[in-house]
């Protein structure tokens, strides 16, 4: 069975031991490497449409991409940001 011990702290003294504690987190935490599209068809797979539809929604310039080559790259979370713009 474990033993718990229970200690008084003043709010100065708990904000600074989670910011003490958050801190060395976020120093732990290894970078995320951010998923992009790769052309019409990831982005019509992402999008749950038919890659006809995908085009069009470029067309339309309610989805942004660039090209690097022949290929267009997307990244997802601005296509969610602006599908919920258009939906409103």
């Amino acid at each position: 069975m474990q033993r718990s011990e229970t200690i008084t702290l003043s709010g100065d003294e708990f904000r600074r031991l989670i910011h003490t504690e958050v801190k060395k987190a976020l120093k732990l935490r290894k970078p995320i490497k951010k998923k992009m599209l790769h052309g019409i068809s990831e982005l019509a797979k992402f999008l749950r449409v038919s890659e006809p539809t995908a085009q069009k929604m470029i067309r339309q310039k309610i989805i942004k991409g660039f090209k690097e080559g022949r290929t267009y790259i997307f990244d997802p979370d601005s296509i969610i940001k602006a599908i919920f713009k258009n939906s409103k």
